[in-house]
């Protein structure tokens, strides 16, 4: 499980991708999301604006992150 801390009160599940790498642009959230698992807090998720919070795992095809 990898450990990343949020500056401020929250992380565009958009943003946080490009920050990891998984996506070179805002433009490739939507496909991304439609063509991997990504999972907040056990719930699937397709909005790419959907905010992630301290204290939330997210799942991305299997990897793990926890947010502080």
């Amino acid at each position: 499980m990898t450990i990343f801390t949020i500056e401020g009160d929250f992380i565009t599940i958009a943003q946080f991708l490009k920050v990891i790498g998984y996506i070179s642009s805002g433009g490739e959230v939507s496909v991304f999301l439609t063509n991997n698992r990504v999972v907040l807090n056990k719930e699937t998720v397709f909005e790419k604006r959907k905010k992630i919070y301290a204290n939330d795992y997210l799942e991305i095809n299997q990897e793990m992150f926890k947010f502080v």
